[in-house]
């Protein structure tokens, strides 16, 4: 798998070549940040694939803890998740930014630490 730049989420080129993932736990995160940052129906060939952000998220009276449930679940159900260790949420009203901070117990018995401003 091709690996994504972190910051502009492009491709990663260096010196004029596309830069490729080495571990299954380098892949394991940059499906997550994929997954958590895309909105469930933009893809028209898989609608179901995402975060509902415009059907549960962004609705009027959705609860910190339902927030919580629905990003939870989205990492605990991709494949090579064997185990959420850790997970918080914070919300920050003057910017509007929901940060998910995780720990993650891979299929091969690695941690991982997942951190994401949404």
């Amino acid at each position: 798998m091709l690996q994504l730049d972190e910051n502009t989420h492009d491709l990663f080129v260096e010196n004029f070549q596309f830069k490729e993932i080495t571990t299954k736990t380098q892949d394991l995160g940059q499906r997550l940040k994929i997954k958590l940052l895309f909105y469930k129906g933009e893809w028209f060939l898989d609608e179901e694939y995402g975060i509902p952000y415009f059907q549960e998220v962004f609705v009027k009276g959705t609860t910190r803890e339902d927030l919580d449930n629905i990003f939870k679940l989205a990492i605990a159900s991709e494949p090579d998740v064997d185990e959420l260790l850790t997970y918080t949420s914070e919300f920050t009203p003057s910017t509007r930014v929901f940060k998910v901070d995780a720990k993650i117990k891979t299929t091969e018995g690695v941690v991982y630490s997942l951190s994401l401003n949404l």
